[in-house]
């Protein structure tokens, strides 16, 4: 097998199946995509943490939101705002956890960026923006080889080549 192409199928290859993902996943050019993979890097104990908290204060607040109308009926409201708000606050305390995951694992956001850039130049698909000239540059005649050993000739149909 020609090396370019050995090269091409490095580990690497396998990043967004490891995680879950396609590659339609990395075409969303906001961070969600980098904060879910980020969700990952989180230790477990942290997340169970944080959802247990969650579902405690649901609880005990629900207790409140029921009892609290048997001294005042305009009370109940208050009650959930002050639910809301609490949720809110543990939801910013989620985001720092991911803001703080972000800090520690720079080498795992650069590596999802690169692959994004490479996936979605300027956010748009690779076959759109990056023409046949770059990949024989790339990987040399093989590529031709490789192209024609692998696609099917049915016309009008789109076809995905992993490298």
């Amino acid at each position: 097998m020609d090396p370019a192409f050995q090269r091409a199928q490095n580990p690497r290859r396998g990043r967004l199946r490891r995680v879950g993902q396609t590659r339609a996943w990395l075409q969303v050019q906001d961070d969600s995509a980098l904060n879910d993979l980020l969700k990952l890097q989180i230790p477990p104990d942290v997340e169970d943490a944080l959802m247990a908290a969650g579902r405690a204060i649901e609880e005990r607040m629900s207790r409140v939101i029921d009892t609290v109308p048997l001294l005042d009926p305009t009370l109940e409201g208050a009650a959930r705002n002050t639910l809301g708000k609490i949720q809110k606050d543990l939801e910013s305390l989620q985001g720092k956890a991911i803001q703080a995951a972000k800090k520690k694992n720079e080498t795992l956001r650069r590596q999802f960026q690169r692959t994004r850039a490479l996936a979605f130049p300027d956010g748009h698909p690779q076959e759109r923006t990056i023409g046949v000239i770059w990949f024989l540059n790339q990987y040399g005649d093989a590529f031709v080889e490789r192209l024609w050993q692998e696609l099917p000739l049915d016309m009008g149909t789109h076809w995905v080549v992993t490298i």
